[in-house]
């Protein structure tokens, strides 16, 4: 996967973690089921590959 896209993905997912975060501080009536939050772990392990990728390529420039 090319750079470009990898940082399409991780605004991406960094944009629905983001929300739930905000729904979850803010909301009072805030739920989330056991598959959201497995999903949102996965997204979290994708954040952290994604932005380990694009710092090792930013240091070798």
């Amino acid at each position: 996967m090319k750079l470009v896209e990898n940082l399409k993905l991780w605004k991406l997912a960094g944009g629905r973690l983001k929300r739930a975060y905000v729904d979850a501080l803010y909301s009072e009536h805030y739920e989330i089921t056991v598959e959201e939050l497995a999903y949102l772990a996965q997204e979290v392990e994708k954040l952290k590959a994604l932005t380990e990728a694009v710092c090792l390529v930013r240091i070798g420039e």
